[in-house]
């Protein structure tokens, strides 16, 4: 796998593969497909299902649904489950 801008779509699926968690992945068909994430690319997410390996174009992706919890980089460790999550809203500027 290339070394990718680090992002949310990209942090979430990875940390999915390197868990092994299972998620749940749904497409624009209306299909729901689940399994573990084996391998991701810019363009492909391979699936690999108990029908056996799938891949699946990003761009036919709705939604991934995780099972279990995972935690972004320094908000704590998944073996406290009760650590807090700091969030940080600002406010845009008003436009006139």
């Amino acid at each position: 796998m290339e070394n990718f801008a680090v992002g949310p779509q990209n942090w979430l699926l990875n940390a999915a593969r390197q868990r092994q968690k299972r998620v749940k992945v749904y497409l624009v068909s209306g299909v729901r497909l689940a399994g573990s994430i084996e391998s991701f690319d810019n363009f492909v997410v391979l699936l690999n299902t108990t029908d056996g390996l799938h891949a699946i174009y990003k761009h036919a992706i709705t939604s991934v649904q995780l099972e279990g919890p995972v935690r972004p980089p320094g908000a704590g460790s998944e073996s406290d489950p009760k650590a807090p999550t700091v969030v940080i809203r600002t406010r845009r500027p008003i436009q006139s």
